[in-house]
Formats: structure tokens, sequence, C-alpha cells
């Protein structure tokens, strides 16, 4: 892959994570119309859909771990542990995000460079405190994310 295309691909993940967050404020919106929580569905995503994989052979890879993000591999979340956080900077400032899946930050990882730079990726329990620190760059990624 191209820088170039690298570039493309973060910006339409930028743009695709500000999509969420609108439509998290919107969600947000209602419920305070409301006056309680809204029990809001989340409607069948493209993105989540399962594709048939051909060629490779069931079982092959790790079980219970996702590979991606230059050959970053997450473990599942334990009992206590409801979500993954990432904390990165892109062209908006410091944000902050949480995952159930592993994948989207993978793909974030895997896609640093230009304006995107992420710092860590930790475990959070339901009050959203870490529980364990996962990943973070090491000294040499960090001087060549400088």
């Amino acid at each position: 892959m191209t820088p170039a295309d690298q570039i493309r691909i973060n910006t339409l993940l930028l743009e695709r994570e500000e999509k969420f967050v609108r439509v998290h404020e919107l969600e947000q919106a209602a419920a305070a119309i409301l006056g309680e929580p809204y029990p809001f569905s989340q409607p069948p995503l493209p993105s989540n859909q399962r594709r048939k994989q051909k060629g490779k052979a069931k079982g092959a890879g790790a079980k219970g771990k996702a590979k991606g993000g230059g050959g970053l591999r997450l473990r599942r979340l334990k009992d206590g542990e409801v979500a993954y956080r990432v904390c990165y900077r892109d062209r908006n400032g410091e944000q902050e995000a949480c995952y159930e899946e592993s994948g989207p930050l993978l793909t974030l990882v895997g896609a640093q460079g230009g304006s995107l730079t992420v710092h860590s990726i930790d475990t959070v329990d339901t009050e959203g405190a870490a529980v364990e620190r996962l990943w973070a760059p090491t000294p040499a990624e960090m001087e060549v994310q400088a």
C-alpha cells in the first residue's frame, strides 16, 4: 500500500468515527428528551456482516486473538472487562474511544501515519476505569511517529 493510499484510508476511518460519534450524540439527545435512556437497537451494518473466507481452513490462526495492526495481537476481554479503550491523536486533537471488539483497534493501529497516532490500548471495566494496559508504542515506534 502506498503512503497516499494509507492517508486516504486513514481519512476515511476518521470520517467513519466522526459519524459514529454523531449517531451517539443524537441518541443521547433523544434520551434527554425522554428523560431516560432510550433502548436504541443497532441497525445491521454492512461492516458487521460476516463474509465467507475462501481457501482458508477452519480453525487456522490463533484462537481468541485478533491479528492486524502490523502484527499486533490483542487478547480477548476477561471477566470484569467490558471494552477496549484506545487513546489517539488525529487531526481533531486528542481522542479516546471504546470498542467491544478488537478489530477496529487493530485497523486503527495499522493505519497510523500522517495526522493519526495511537498512544495506548487498555481494557476497561463497567465504570470506564482502566483494568490493564495491552499496548503502547515502544520508544523506537515513538521516534518513528515523531
